[in-house]
């Protein structure tokens, strides 16, 4: 109830609006009476002080720093009996309440102060449960819609006809669930507004609103939470008046039951995606007795064994971070994860979502079987890593295999993704995109035995095969020493040690090998040897 409604009321009816008169707006939500020097330090936001005036009353120009220091607070206004201890107000009084648009209300001489108050009580709190019982209808019917499996749909339909303006739900990142007709410039502005990375709402507040400029078009956001970090989001087509406590309860009870009914969505999609995880990593580890049965689980999820296959294999790169437990690593992981996943359905082919320990893992269908992956799903892919940054402040990496011929043959794909992203790694790159370099040579060397491949390795790098750590450690610098163009400061760059110790190292690896490193015919028998590691490793 504001200003300008308790004056309609029957015991107010004789009150006088004195000043302030702009502010009849002004909400009130306690009423409190007072006579008392200090009373400022009593009162607080919406309150509406009725008094007597009577500390005033030898000094009144001082109400005007009363005023000020209510206006401060964000009191109502003030009641005053004038022509009981105050005789009249100073019209400095007038003008700063007027200044300020801070109501000041002349009261009536034949009425009592209580019966004022107990009046403007009584009516609040009959508005109150009023709004209370209205919520709590409200509650239970669309608690009834998640009960009996209506669906979200159906549920923010029956929201949409009660509060009479159109709504768009947004996900945790700004992905539309269900969008009200005439809702599309709203998501435009806010997903600018989130990529500025600027908050939605204020610190502390419930809900917030905005205007697009050029449609004079207000927008209403109430926060969505469920068991993600960030928040949902349910837009609003219209202005809902910070004033209309019943409003705005009605819609935190929808809000609190479409956030229930999402983490029920969430809860089946963890289940069906733990199946679907099950499966494939059995897949590509060689845990069906046949190709048949395979290919039939395959089919069982959408995935037929006809078409052509593209993989990626992603994993995060290191990040140096306070330390974190292993829960809560695995839960940004999760979240992360299952953002990817929701990413997948803008994808041009249909794409399929897979979790192997700290990998995950892309298939989508191809249109043709060609050498590089196509354009449109690099571009993808870094659309994904863009994502990753802007939300979680993370960077991801991804190697990308050869197009599988049908599903059958994605392990070997798999393999090639997974190999170009470790090596890739192993370089100290972030953020990268990496085709499987070796596809050309690797399928010229897959046409000789692997007994003679795996000779011709040993008999080039000889004792560094051992698979000692130290052994292992020169091997990787060795590798991208090579793959450097044999440039000593690229090579401790990409390894994050000093070129001293890739100096070192490389006099070992020529000590234990009986070469110079400096000799072309050389190098190329050794760059040959360590891809024909990779080959004989990805069988």
């Amino acid at each position: 109830m504001n200003i300008g409604e308790t004056l309609q009321r029957p015991v107010w009816k004789d009150a006088t609006l004195l000043a302030g008169k702009d502010g009849d707006i002004r909400e009130i939500r306690q009423v409190n009476m007072m006579d008392a020097p200090d009373i400022v330090d009593y009162l607080q936001e919406d309150d509406l002080l009725v008094t007597t005036g009577y500390h005033y009353k030898d000094r009144p120009g001082e109400l005007s720093v009363l005023i000020e220091r209510m206006d401060a607070v964000g009191c109502a206004g003030i009641g005053l009996k004038i022509g009981r201890f105050l005789q009249e107000l100073p019209e400095s009084v007038i003008e700063k309440a007027d200044e300020l648009q801070f109501p000041i209300i002349a009261l009536p001489e034949d009425i009592g102060l209580g019966a004022m108050v107990n009046d403007m009580l009584n009516d609040m709190l009959s508005v109150r449960t009023r709004e209370l019982r209205e919520a709590l209808n409200i509650h239970q019917r669309l608690t009834d819609h998640v009960m009996h499996g209506k669906g979200l749909t159906a549920l923010l339909e029956e929201v949409c006809d009660y509060i009479g303006f159109p709504v768009l739900l947004l996900d945790a990142y700004d992905r539309p669930i269900y969008a009200g007709e005439g809702m599309e410039k709203a998501q435009a502005v806010l997903e600018a507004h989130r990529r500025a990375k600027r908050d939605l709402f204020l610190t502390g507040s419930t809900y917030s609103s905005f205007c697009v400029r050029e449609t004079a078009q207000t927008y209403t956001l109430f926060p969505v939470r469920t068991h993600e970090t960030r928040s949902g989001c349910l837009v609003i087509g219209g202005e809902i008046p910070i004033y209309d406590n019943g409003l705005v309860l009605i819609i935190d009870q929808a809000v609190n039951v479409i956030g229930f009914e999402r983490m029920k969505q969430s809860a089946i999609a963890q289940y069906e995606r733990r199946a679907r995880d099950e499966f494939f990593q059995n897949f590509i580890n060689g845990g069906y007795s046949s190709d048949e049965e395979a290919r039939n689980r395959a089919e069982e999820m959408g995935l037929p064994n006809s078409r052509n296959y593209g993989c990626a294999v992603g994993m995060l790169d290191p990040e140096p971070r306070h330390p974190v437990t292993y829960t809560q690593q695995q839960r940004e992981m999760d979240h992360m994860y299952e953002y990817i996943e929701g990413e997948l359905d803008k994808w041009r082919s249909p794409a399929w979502f897979f979790k192997k320990e700290r990998q995950c893992i892309i298939l989508w269908e191809a249109e043709q079987l060609q050498a590089e992956a196509d354009e449109d799903s690099v571009k993808a892919l870094r659309q994904l890593q863009e994502g990753i940054q802007l939300f979680f402040d993370r960077s991801i990496s991804f190697g990308i295999g050869n197009t599988a011929r049908s599903f059958l043959d994605t392990p070997a794909s798999y393999k090639e993704a997974e190999n170009t992203l470790y090596n890739s790694q192993l370089t100290g790159e972030r953020g990268f995109i990496r085709s499987y370099y070796t596809k050309d040579i690797a399928q010229l060397l897959r046409l000789l035995p692997a007994e003679e491949l795996a000779s011709f390795s040993h008999s080039v790098l000889q004792e560094l095969t051992e698979g000692s750590q130290e052994d292992q450690g020169l091997v990787q610098t060795l590798s991208v020493y090579l793959e450097s163009h044999c440039h000593v400061a690229d090579t401790a760059k990409r390894l994050y040690i000093h070129r001293n110790t890739v100096l070192y190292r490389l006099e070992k690896c020529e000590e234990r090998l009986g070469v110079s490193l400096k000799n072309p015919e050389t190098t190329m028998r050794l760059r040959l040897a360590l891809r024909v590691q990779n080959v004989l490793s990805s069988e």
